[in-house]
């Protein structure tokens, strides 16, 4: 069975860090593979789960001058 916990969704990495300032106990949630397991057994009530997929500013490949930038949301398709 779940715990309940607070489920948070930024639109983008400012929003996503003012919420981890504003509240304790936070988890992020990316891919969410591994966190459902610790939702079940560890995750208690008063945590906060920020999820953080549809900050767009972390999708995407970038050219820039010399190099390449790779969003950390970024998926092979």
């Amino acid at each position: 069975m779940l715990n309940n916990f607070e489920y948070l969704c930024p639109k983008n990495t400012q929003e996503a860090i003012q919420m981890l300032l504003d509240n304790q106990g936070t988890e992020i949630l990316a891919g969410g593979t591994d966190l459902l397991l610790e939702l079940r057994e560890k995750f208690t009530p008063d945590k906060v789960l920020i999820d953080i997929k549809k900050c767009a500013d972390l999708q995407g490949i970038e050219e820039q001058d010399d190099f390449l930038s790779i969003g950390a949301l970024t998926t092979i398709r």
